[in-house]
């Protein structure tokens, strides 16, 4: 009766030991996808800033041409102003495209552990 009682053990240690293995197995590849996830957001947020920043560049080049014609009479102070208004939405588009790129970037550092709080 001991031997079946000491098999019947070993048997359900090793299913228990296969269960946590499985279950390990099945939290890697959840952490591995969620990795991947973070990493193609830090890339796609670095994309559309860096998209933005071309926006704002040739917006700026616009507004100055804007303005020049305006020093110049060739257009009113309503079409300056309106170049002016535009290119500071472009600016703040921007900005928040930064924001939200260096977010993603330091989100990815911190859960990577590149990146700590100090004790």
């Amino acid at each position: 009766m001991g031997g079946r009682h000491r098999s019947a053990l070993a048997s359900a240690d090793g299913a228990s030991a296969a269960a946590l293995h499985g279950d390990a197995q099945a939290k890697r590849r959840e952490i591995e996808r969620e990795a991947e996830q973070a990493v193609r957001k830090v890339e796609q947020a670095r994309m559309q800033w860096l998209a933005q920043q071309r926006a704002l560049s040739a917006s700026d080049g616009a507004r100055k041409r804007m303005r020049r014609g305006w020093e110049l009479g060739e257009l009113s102070l309503a079409e300056w102003l309106l170049a002016e208004r535009t290119h500071r939405q472009i600016a703040l588009a921007e900005a928040s495209a930064r924001a939200d790129a260096e977010e993603a970037r330091l989100g990815v550092l911190v859960d990577s552990h590149e990146l700590w709080h100090a004790d």
